[in-house]
């Protein structure tokens, strides 16, 4: 009895140093490292159901320790064998295929979210120190796991849905040295067209040079609060509308279909960072700015620097 509570212990023992090794390195994690931990786990499980240790469990208030400590070490082991299911399954998806590849990500991730929805941690009555802690610790770390898999599921799956079939999406370009509420002050629009993986973006068009949308639909409180800046017409102001950026982004949609008669399936607010990055993975060599050719590896530096120092002391 002695000798399997020792195993136990040592096994649990590495196994949390190896799992707190894997959180911290959460994105780099692979199936190998969380095999190592579903591994020692399954000894914690195997040596606390050793039939000399099974008399324990029978003991007031001991037994609920032995109880207890082996519903963790079951949770446990359950939880990290979702993510070893799901990375595996995410390993095997070939990049030849990327739109393939996501959906393979995205339902793995969502069976492994299913799994831990499903895990059951027993709860803290009468139980002792380290048995408590262990306890705490596991769902805090449940929690964390399943935040970060929920965060990864829904960009796989918001991907692989952006990337197949065909959509059309608009750009709000923000220039982040103008700061405005959550977006930054959208000054350049354009479109970017995805037809089963092959992305078409459109030249870009300043906010000065759109026209003037019809009345769309806006929330009244948004409408009644900034009606000075007349919501749903004048595109230079649309950022400022509200702190969230999906209402920024659905008002930016709405005015560009008034505008445009072009209906988009959603808005893409990004940077100049972002938007060098999507038009020189788009193929774009240069976009127009005043008349004038700028390269795609300029966009960046000019729209958060270079134009500001083009701007005189008088501001012409």
């Amino acid at each position: 009895m002695g000798w399997s509570l020792l195993s136990a212990r040592s096994a649990a023992s590495t196994a949390t140093a190896d799992a707190r090794a894997v959180a911290a390195d959460f994105a780099g994690a692979d199936a190998a490292e969380l095999q190592e931990v579903v591994g020692d786990l399954d000894r914690v499980v195997s040596r606390l159901n050793d039939p000399w240790v099974y008399p324990l469990r029978l003991v007031p208030w001991v037994g609920r320790q032995v109880i207890v400590t082996d519903d963790l070490a079951v949770a446990a082991r359950d939880a990290v064998g979702a993510g070893v299911v799901a990375l595996e399954s995410v390993d095997q998806a070939s990049l030849d295929d990327p739109i393939g590849a996501l959906t393979t990500a995205s339902t793995a991730l969502g069976d492994a979210l299913s799994t831990l929805d499903q895990i059951e941690v027993p709860d803290g009555r009468w139980l002792a120190g380290p048995v408590a802690d262990a306890r705490i610790e596991l769902l805090d770390a449940l929690g964390d796991v399943t935040a970060e898999v929920d965060r990864y599921e829904a960009l796989a799956t918001g991907l692989a849905d952006m990337a197949s079939g065909e959509s059309t999406y608009l750009i709000a370009a923000a220039n982040t040295s103008e700061m405005g509420s959550a977006s930054g002050m959208l000054l350049q629009y354009g479109t970017m067209t995805i037809d089963d993986g092959a992305v078409v973006v459109s030249d870009f068009s300043s906010v000065g040079s759109l026209g003037r949308p019809s009345r769309v639909p806006i929330d009244d409180g948004i409408r009644t609060l900034w009606f000075s800046l007349d919501p749903g017409h004048l595109w230079q102001y649309t950022s400022h509308l509200s702190a969230r950026g999906s209402s920024v982004g659905a008002i930016s949609g709405a005015m560009w279909q008034s505008d445009s008669g072009v209906a988009v399936d959603g808005t893409l607010i990004i940077d100049p960072v972002a938007m060098q990055l999507l038009l020189d993975a788009a193929g774009v060599d240069s976009v127009s700015v005043d008349g004038e050719a700028l390269p795609t590896d300029e966009i960046a530096d000019f729209f958060g620097v270079e134009q500001y120092r083009a701007v005189d002391d008088s501001g012409e």
